[in-house]
């Protein structure tokens, strides 16, 4: 039986904390900081300063002083005026100011030694930096967090650090122009197309990378018939693909798929009454499937953060096109005390940004509310369960209805598009084939 995980054991801080903070404060290389402040300074190094006070920011000083005498060089530079003893003062002037530019004042070094000494500041300031954060995630780990929000916390720090040294923030549009012609050229191989073309065709050729998808419906209506299509499709195509099911084990989820792929009875497969020719069957797609990037959890009590730690995990190791989850409203939230309301918000902003973060389609299974339900009535986006948010955060909703035929089911599915917003609303019809446990167009 699944369980969910126990809290992390407690560290002893007392113990780790005296070695993290040795290791912050070994990353410092006070060599290279007199450097950069003797060029400051100097007058022999007036053509280098510009360029260095632009590269180096002041936070990457371990030296407090000699940080606040750099900002104030990029103050006196920004304002437009040469930079020298006098202006550096009279922008900060403070007795260890002065002190450092006295001290300063008569040193000289070479121009062929500033290259080297900016990357021994930088490199001492991302050491502090991830020393730093060290210790946040070991007081992190000390709350009583169970693993995978600590992991989750842990993971975000990091990430942290790896943009925080970045020149430049943001998108450079004329240099974007190559990005955007190589992204065209390999538009196919980005999208992950569903089983049923038909579809594809209003959702411009498939399931997209950055993009949150909702399939929509009242309990029994193919939702998890749908997303197990389109999980199995995607890795028959050789697209990295992972399954969350909160609601139905792997077991079941084994005998829907294979009866799927295996085009064979699903009543054989229930009955445990496999004839000799559907053994074949299920063999050559056993054989097929060998090799098929598809990953499946079936932990009953995930919640966003676990979920994106494997996600993230997986990226990491092969590659991730496609995350599939089943349902939202079965998803923990580590929120307590707050409404579900509010919990589902945040869950639906999370797998929107776990979209955008891990460059992956992210399609997810709701409940529609009792209205969608009545007799006759046509489901609306509106009817999403427990949270606005849903709609808001979604780049394409399908809502799933049954067709009735004399008020009973019938075999036909409407896939209602009630928002796409890279495409046009609109319904595409497919066909209940339950005997085999797939959808068709």
């Amino acid at each position: 039986m699944r369980q969910q995980p126990q809290d992390i054991a407690p560290m002893d801080l007392d113990t780790l904390m005296p070695d993290l903070n040795r290791a912050e404060e070994s990353f410092v290389d006070e060599h290279a900081e007199y450097v950069l402040g003797v060029a400051l300074v100097s007058m022999l190094t007036r053509d280098e300063k510009p360029g260095l006070l632009e590269t180096v920011h002041p936070e990457e000083f371990a030296n407090p002083h000699l940080a606040e005498l750099w900002a104030a060089g990029r103050r006196v530079l920004a304002a437009g005026k040469s930079i020298s003893k006098r202006t550096l003062i009279a922008e900060r002037d403070t007795p260890p100011i002065q002190r450092l530019v006295a001290k300063w004042s008569g040193e000289h070094v070479s121009p062929a030694d500033l290259p080297a000494a900016v990357r021994s500041v930088q490199e001492a300031a991302k050491g502090r930096s991830l020393a730093h954060s060290l210790k946040r995630i070991a007081y992190e780990a000390t709350s009583g967090s169970d693993y995978s929000t600590v992991l989750d916390f842990a993971h975000r720090q990091l990430a942290d650090l790896d943009t925080s040294s970045d020149p430049v923030e943001g998108y450079d549009y004329a240099a974007g122009f190559d990005q955007w012609q190589h992204a065209a050229e390999n538009h196919d191989d980005r999208v992950t197309p569903t089983p049923w073309p038909n579809l594809n065709d209003f959702i411009t050729g498939g399931l997209k990378p950055k993009k949150l998808y909702i399939v929509g419906a009242r309990p029994g209506n193919g939702k998890t018939l749908m997303l197990l299509n389109m999980a199995t499709h995607a890795a028959s195509m050789g697209k990295s693909t992972v399954v969350f099911s909160l609601e139905v084990g792997v077991e079941e989820i084994m005998s829907r798929t294979i009866t799927s792929e295996s085009r064979i009875s699903f009543n054989q497969m229930q009955l445990n009454r496999i004839d000799a020719e559907s053994f074949d069957r299920i063999n050559a797609h056993r054989e097929e499937a060998q090799h098929w990037p598809l990953r499946i959890y079936d932990d009953n009590w995930m919640n966003v953060e676990w979920i994106a730690s494997k996600c993230r995990r997986i990226k990491r190791e092969r590659g991730l096109d496609l995350v599939v989850v089943d349902y939202l409203q079965l998803v923990s939230s580590s929120s307590k005390g707050i409404p579900r309301q509010e919990q589902v918000a945040e869950m639906s902003r999370a797998f929107k940004l776990l979209s955008k973060e891990l460059d992956c389609a992210v399609v997810i299974a709701c409940q529609l509310n009792r209205a969608a339900a009545a007799e006759g009535h046509r489901p609306t986006v509106a009817e999403l369960r427990e949270s606005g948010a849903l709609e808001q955060d979604a780049d394409v909703v399908m809502l799933l209805q049954r067709q009735k035929i004399h008020g009973e089911p019938g075999p036909d599915l409407d896939v209602i598009l009630d928002k796409n917003r890279n495409g046009a609303p609109g319904t595409v019809t497919l066909t209940w084939a339950a005997h085999q446990a797939r959808l068709t167009s």
